[in-house]
């Protein structure tokens, strides 16, 4: 081990600690979190009771927007929404199309990119006291990406930064349902900033419908406009993957909004609902935001 590597370690021992990381999270436990999902939508359909099935990768690859965000040579968003099927016995309010989570963040693992991934839910129900805050979120995605990169914290004005971000009142007040995660969203922007523009960073996050803010859950216009502005701002490409559940509906003037605000960099599946397993169709009706 270089002198290097050793200082590279003993610095991201540091940012664990000041993160608050633990060594090990379902959070970001990809074959976890797959076997998890697999428990509760089992392959298996019998006529007695009808299940609602994973997305498969080779579906999630025949989705136009999809190969769309995958393509891109400019960053952006691609969300994601869908329901399960409204006759499934299952009580379970994991999500169906979860799996694309799982299945690009471990194709991103063989790349030369680097990622960051995040399972906000990782039971088959979650308690409103047991979800994950936004803030848990924002210093695991950090620490993720800077762990690809440790040379970024040699010079102690990273981790310096982030003890300001960290002691900050807005950081640190559970009752303000917005400033925390701006104050996150900015933190993470000046990181990335100190990327070049052949570097390629990916984000998957999974259910952030279910991740809270100041008490409540977090808004799905304000979280999209705080990683549109990231994906504006940031000097490399940055593609993020959000996997959402029926909570983050849009309004027809939210989607119009960020859809002026995005163009081509915010790409939305809507209503991508699984269909009875008796009658689905192979790939289900789009309905694309462009």
């Amino acid at each position: 081990m270089t002198r290097q590597d050793n200082e590279d370690k003993r610095n991201l021992n540091r940012l664990r600690e000041l993160l608050i990381i633990p060594s090990t999270s379902k959070h970001t436990d990809i074959a976890s979190y797959r076997k998890l999902l697999q428990q509760a939508f089992p392959a298996g359909v019998t006529r007695q009771q009808p299940r609602t099935k994973l997305l498969a990768q080779a579906e999630l690859e025949r989705e136009e927007m999809y190969r769309e965000w995958r393509e891109s040579l400019q960053s952006c968003i691609l969300l994601l929404y869908g329901k399960n099927w409204s006759g499934d016995v299952s009580t379970t309010t994991l999500n169906w199309l979860s799996s694309a989570a799982c299945i690009v963040a471990e194709q991103c693992r063989t790349t030369d990119h680097i990622v960051a991934h995040y399972f906000c839910q990782v039971d088959y129900l979650v308690k409103k006291d047991e979800r994950v805050s936004i803030q848990e979120l924002i210093s695991s995605v950090l620490y993720q990406i800077l762990a690809h990169r440790p040379t970024l914290l040699s010079s102690g004005e990273v981790l310096q930064t982030l003890k300001e971000t960290l002691s900050s009142k807005d950081w640190l007040d559970d009752n303000n349902d917005i400033s925390a995660m701006e104050s996150g969203f900015d933190c993470l922007l000046e990181l990335l900033k100190l990327f070049g523009e052949d570097d390629k960073i990916t984000l998957v996050l999974d259910r952030m419908d279910n991740c809270y803010c100041g008490g409540e859950e977090l808004s799905a216009n304000d979280t999209l406009e705080g990683f549109l502005q990231i994906v504006q701002e940031a000097p490399c490409r940055v593609n993020i993957l959000l996997v959402a559940g029926p909570a983050w509906k849009l309004s027809k003037a939210q989607s119009e909004k960020l859809e002026r605000k995005g163009g081509s960099q915010f790409l939305h599946r809507k209503n991508w609902h699984y269909e009875s397993p008796r009658v689905r169709e192979l790939t289900p009706d789009v309905e694309v935001t462009r």
